[in-house]
């Protein structure tokens, strides 16, 4: 019962504008395939983050 406060910064050089993942070349040469849909997986990481955000918080990528 939260509403979001949602704040626009300047992208990071980390960023990507798009992706086009494909794991067709990890299947044909490894075997490996996926076996988490991401409607699984993003709740997944999500409830990740909420459990380990203090040790996560001093985690910091640089745009260096």
């Amino acid at each position: 019962n939260k509403t979001a406060k949602v704040v626009h910064e300047p992208r990071r050089q980390a960023d990507v504008p798009a992706t086009w993942a494909n794991v067709a070349k990890a299947k044909r040469l490894l075997g490996w395939s996926p076996q988490t849909l991401i409607g699984e997986g993003v709740p997944k990481v999500s409830d990740w983050y909420l459990e380990n955000r203090e040790w996560a918080k001093d985690i910091s990528v640089s745009d260096k």
